[in-house]
C-alpha cells in the first residue's frame, strides 16, 4: 500500500506540476478583429495600475493605409518637402507607413476602428514599453533595403526602413519594435515657442516617438525621441493599439 501511494504521488508530480509552472508564463496571445484589421498580440496586465491591452504584431504598411486612402479618403503620405507622394496606390506593399502626421493618421483610425467593431488607437510611452519587454535588440543587424533611389519614398530610398517582420519576434510575438521605422505615441508636449510663432500651428506640438535605435538619436531604442506633430516626417510610422 505505501508503495503504491509512493507511486501515485510521483505520476502526479510528473503530470500536473510541468502543467501548473507552464500556466505561469503563458504563449502570446494572438487575435484579428475582421479580416483587413491587423493581427494583435495580447499584452498582460502587470498589476492593478497596468490594465490589459492588445497591440499590433506588425507596424501599419502601406498596404495597409492606402486602403484607408481609397475608401475612406485618408489623406496621403507626403515626403519632407510635404509634397503628397506620387502613386501611392501602387505602393501598396509591406513598407512601414511614413510621411502621414499624427493628425492626418486619426483618419486611419478611424477607419480600421469601423471595420473591427472596436476603438483602435495609439499606445501610450507606458504601453509601448511593456510591449517591447524583452525584445533583443537588432541594431547592429544590416537590411536589404527593398528598392532603391528610384523609389518615390525617401524612407526606402535612403534604407531607413525596410519590410516588416524580417527579424525574428519577440517574445511578445512582435515583429520590428526596434530597427525599423519609428513609432509614434499618443504622447506630445509643447513645440519649441520661437520655432510656433515663426511657422505657425503646425510647429506647435511635438509627438513623442520610441523605437528609433536605429537612427543614433537616442540611447536607446526606448528612449524618447520628439517630432514635429504637424509635419509629415519621413522617420517615423505607427503601430495600433486597442483595449
Amino acid at each position: 500500500m505505501k508503495n503504491a501511494l509512493i507511486k501515485s504521488r510521483i505520476i502526479f508530480a510528473i503530470l500536473v506540476l510541468p502543467a501548473c509552472a507552464a500556466s505561469t508564463h503563458p504563449e502570446p496571445k494572438f487575435t484579428r478583429d475582421c479580416p483587413d484589421c491587423p493581427e494583435l498580440a495580447y499584452i498582460l496586465s502587470e498589476n492593478a495600475e497596468n490594465t490589459a491591452f492588445f497591440i499590433a504584431r506588425y507596424e501599419v504598411t502601406w498596404k495597409d493605409y492606402s486602403k484607408a486612402t481609397s475608401e475612406f479618403g485618408c489623406r496621403k503620405p507626403r515626403n519632407s518637402l510635404n509634397k503628397e507622394i506620387a502613386q501611392t496606390q501602387n505602393l501598396a506593399d509591406d513598407i512601414p507607413l511614413t510621411g502621414v502626421t499624427p493628425d492626418d493618421f486619426d483618419c486611419y483610425l478611424r477607419y480600421i476602428s469601423k471595420k473591427a467593431g472596436h476603438r483602435y488607437r495609439l499606445p501610450t510611452p507606458q504601453e509601448w514599453r511593456r510591449a517591447a519587454a524583452g525584445v533583443r535588440s537588432h541594431a547592429s543587424e544590416s537590411d536589404t533595403p527593398p528598392s532603391g533611389p528610384a523609389d518615390p519614398r525617401e524612407s526606402v530610398a535612403r534604407g531607413w526602413v525596410t519590410l516588416v517582420g524580417q527579424r525574428p519576434p519577440s517574445s511578445l510575438g512582435l515583429y520590428d519594435i526596434e530597427g525599423n521605422a519609428g513609432e509614434a505615441t499618443s504622447a506630445s508636449r509643447p513645440g519649441m515657442k520661437i520655432i510656433c510663432e515663426k511657422f505657425g500651428d503646425a510647429y506647435c506640438r511635438e509627438v513623442e516617438v520610441l523605437g528609433v535605435e536605429k537612427y543614433s538619436l537616442p540611447k536607446t531604442y526606448k528612449d524618447s525621441v520628439f517630432f514635429v506633430q504637424g509635419v509629415p516626417d519621413i522617420h517615423f510610422g505607427y503601430r495600433l493599439v486597442r483595449d
